[in-house]
């Protein structure tokens, strides 16, 4: 990933580098809500259930960048009455998604499954944080009366149970949340892209500044929707240091001893021109500790 920078004297340019369009509306809204994180962690899913039932089936597609979630526990809770759902089977916990059978306790209902729980412990000033491990703490006559036991749930069984559904992703705030740019595209999202480019070594991924690129072992699921480009647009207003950001992804093979070089960017008008020198590379080049340019 790297990152630029420009300074603009003069009116309103609009800089043509690489054109950021979102090709389609995220499934699943994320948004933010309130609640106790210190019990329940930073991230939770909102899901509803439209019927009375012994037992129901929740497919997550939360993708989540933590590489090991199935190390981690759920917490469901029912939204009308507070009270935690003891009766929780995870029929399959992984990135991509997590499979979930529960026993409602309020039909039709909502129901928040906090996904990322975590300990703290330690002084205020030092801290110290852990994920919650998973818990087993269901019924074993509820577990016996839906066959519920690792290894043994078919996927006929899991399709015939009454589906719930997944209607928001919430992070407590707007500074916790993954969205857009910390969550990942699937395995099978990430081969359909290659497939569009085949050959390519590596592959560009402009952004806005409003959009800062966080991950280096996923792509955003952001990436696949819009797709790799060599342009962008944007908008620098008078005076300010503007940045931006692309992408580089090494889809076939190691890339060693990057370097950014600029030109002279060309506006409409005759004569005006933003010069080479303007724009600088944050990752490649720079001051360092005694003064020195590198």
């Amino acid at each position: 990933m790297f990152s630029f920078c420009f300074k603009f004297i003069g009116s309103l340019l609009t800089l043509f580098i690489i054109m950021i369009v979102d090709a389609q509306a995220q499934e699943i809204p994320y948004g933010t809500g309130s609640w106790n994180t210190d019990s329940l962690g930073n991230h939770r899913v909102v899901v509803q259930v439209s019927k009375k039932t012994d037992a129901v089936w929740v497919h997550i597609p939360w993708r989540r960048r933590d590489l090991h979630p199935e190390n981690t526990n759920v917490i469901a809770v029912d939204a009308g009455t507070g009270v935690k759902i003891t009766n929780l089977f995870r029929v399959n916990i992984n990135r991509e998604y997590g499979d979930l059978i529960f026993q409602p306790q309020t039909a039709p209902g909502t129901y928040y499954f906090y996904y990322m729980p975590y300990i703290q412990s330690g002084s205020k000033n030092y801290p110290t944080v852990t994920y919650q491990k998973p818990e087993n703490i269901a019924e074993q006559t509820w577990l016996q009366r839906h066959n519920l036991f690792a290894g043994k749930l078919s996927q006929n069984k899991l399709l015939n149970l009454p589906g719930a559904e997944v209607t928001v992703m919430e992070a407590i705030d707007r500074f916790n949340s993954f969205y857009p740019m910390e969550v990942i595209a699937t395995k099978d999202e990430t081969d359909g892209l290659l497939k569009r480019h085949p050959g390519e070594k590596f592959l560009l991924f402009p952004e806005d500044r409003k959009y800062p690129i966080r991950m280096t072992d996923d792509l955003p699921y952001r990436w696949i929707k819009k797709g790799a480009s060599r342009f962008f647009s944007g908008e620098a207003e008078r005076g300010e240091f503007y940045a931006f950001q692309t992408g580089l992804y090494a889809c076939r093979a190691a890339i060693e001893n990057i370097s950014v070089h600029f030109s002279e960017l060309k506006t409409g008008t005759p004569g005006a021109a933003l010069p080479a020198a303007a724009f600088s590379s944050f990752n490649t080049e720079g001051i360092n500790w005694d003064g020195k340019p590198f």
